[in-house]
């Protein structure tokens, strides 16, 4: 589960045209900013920083977030675009935070939780959240309690072959930038679709192959888009294929886009499938994650489509305010908005590393959306 909720120091205030009650915060180790109360931080300041895409709890210190159903979303305000929420310490009167610094992870502290959009066709019965989801999802439960379960229940997301998807935003790690100056990136464009994984494991004298959404296994074959999308690029056969007697198991991951899923920003009549992510296991213990290149020419006889590659580029030509602004334009895939781009390192040595920087015009139009589809 990654750091939702952080400590993080004010580095910057900046006051905004025509605003006399609120101001522009900027963050020292992280590329967010926030609209804030005058009032509420000077420069040097910590405080609580949520993401956008958090879900808040239901309690006192966030009664503020009642008329946005407690989900943090970018928002603009006075003119200035304001990513995630800055509340100074003083507004949890019944926490203690003298034991933290800077940096420290609050996302279990504080009970936030990650915001899922529920993704499911006419046929399929939708995804019910559980109370227990979030404990589900914590590094200690995923570490010591679910290798328990997983060998007795069948929907357990199988993280011991591949981590579930979920990239980390450039604004949260906007030191890359610098430190891998002179390392070559791949670029892709991010697809906004529903996640899926397809797993195939040599286990002894059988394979065993596993078809996931986003954090859940599905284990019988059944008409959610899932399978759908398995039977018609035939996935299994394509890994049976690629499977040699030295591997213990593979592994793809992609977005599946189409009707009914975000919208059909594509204008597609039909689910289609692009990959992002695939990874091979030697009984060795040996793995290797395939480059965007490497990827799309080793799937691309079978049918499989990686997502759009866009090129390849050096760090160094960007600072955080000009690869914000890259992410911008419009999609290879259509007429539209592309909601951004994903950064693979080229390097060798660093096998399942990249970032990826979502489009704010992208974000503001969606939010723009969903909130007319709300009032209508």
């Amino acid at each position: 589960m990654r750091n939702l909720a952080s400590v993080q120091k004010i580095s910057a205030i900046t006051p905004i045209n025509g605003a006399d009650r609120v101001v522009l915060a900027n963050f020292a180790n992280i590329g967010w900013q926030c609209v804030v109360s005058k009032e509420d931080f000077k420069v040097g300041d910590l405080g609580v920083y949520i993401e956008i895409d958090s879900l808040v709890p239901k309690t006192q210190a966030f009664e503020f977030m009642l008329k946005c159903k407690y989900r943090v979303k970018s928002i603009k305000l006075r003119g200035v675009l304001s990513q995630g929420l800055a509340i100074p310490f003083s507004k949890f009167p019944d926490k203690d935070f003298s034991n933290f610094i800077e940096g420290d992870d609050l996302t279990e502290f504080l009970g936030i939780t990650k915001y899922e959009k529920e993704i499911g066709p006419d046929n399929q019965k939708p995804v019910v959240k559980k109370w227990y989801d979030p404990i589900k999802r914590t590094k200690f439960y995923r570490k010591h309690i679910q290798p328990f379960f997983d060998k007795v229940d069948p929907k357990h997301f199988p993280v011991n072959l591949i981590k579930e998807s979920d990239e980390t935003r450039i604004q949260n790690m906007p030191w890359i930038l610098e430190k891998d100056a002179d390392v070559e990136y791949e670029i892709t464009e991010k697809c906004e679709g529903s996640s899926a994984s397809y797993l195939l494991e040599n286990k002894w004298f059988r394979k065993s192959f596993h078809v996931c959404s986003h954090h859940t296994r599905i284990p019988k074959e059944n008409d959610s888009n899932w399978w759908q999308i398995e039977r018609k690029f035939q996935i299994r056969k394509t890994l049976e294929k690629l499977m040699r007697n030295d591997i213990r198991s593979w592994s793809i991951q992609g977005e599946i886009i189409g009707p009914k899923i975000q919208g059909n920003i594509y204008g597609l009549s039909e689910l289609d499938f692009r990959v992002f992510r695939m990874k091979v296991v030697y009984k060795n213990g040996e793995t290797y994650f395939y480059k965007p290149s490497h990827g799309e020419a080793t799937l691309s006889p079978y049918g499989l489509k990686w997502v759009p590659i866009i090129g390849k580029c050096h760090l160094r030509d960007f600072t955080l305010e000009s690869i914000l602004k890259f992410a911008d334009g419009k999609s290879v895939m259509g007429d539209h908005k592309r909601e951004g781009f994903v950064f693979v390192c080229n390097d060798p040595l660093k096998q399942d590393y990249s970032f990826k920087v979502v489009s704010n015009e992208y974000i503001l139009e969606k939010e723009k959306k969903a909130a007319k589809t709300e009032v209508e």
